[in-house]
């Protein structure tokens, strides 16, 4: 069987949202045993927001399994080469290269969420400009105009 490649980070995200929904999982279901212990079925909001909140609990936690299914972890290109899993800090600056915003720092991945997992992902201008690059400055050609961003490679022990 062919397997699905992933990144350690992405896998680790994976993991801990997986933790986390059976834990959840487990109170949702208990607040349905206890709501549906009250009576009558047919108007007890508490037992339908239970039983909305494990039904959507199981449905993610299959994806989950399903997305973990057969994968291999991808090994971080260790060279100058900006590859998929790899950490970058981008800093956006005017076009003679003069920073403008703080260094941040975004793993680069195939799903993105930069706000709240801080992951860049391959689909976004950015992420599709310095994927296979190097570190070095990059000029991006947005619908609002030119972006110009600092790109340096982290490599991490």
């Amino acid at each position: 069987m062919i397997s699905k490649q992933i990144t350690q980070y992405r896998y680790d995200a994976l993991t801990k949202e997986q933790a986390k929904l059976n834990e959840d999982l487990e109170f949702y279901l208990d607040e349905q045993r206890k709501a549906r212990d009250k009576g009558d079925l047919s108007e007890n909001e508490e037992y339908s927001t239970a039983s909305q909140n494990v039904q959507q609990s199981r449905q993610r936690l299959i994806q989950i399994a399903d997305e973990l299914a057969d994968v291999e972890i991808l090994e971080v290109d260790m060279g100058p080469r900006i590859g998929l899993g790899c950490k970058v800090e981008i800093v956006e600056t005017d076009e003679n290269h003069n920073p403008l915003t703080q260094p941040r720092q975004f793993y680069l991945d195939e799903k993105g969420d930069t706000v709240i997992n801080k992951v860049l992902g391959t689909n976004s201008v950015l992420g599709k400009a310095i994927l296979n690059g190097t570190s070095g400055n990059y000029k991006i050609q947005t619908e609002m105009g030119t972006l110009y961003y600092n790109v340096r490679k982290i490599i991490e022990e």
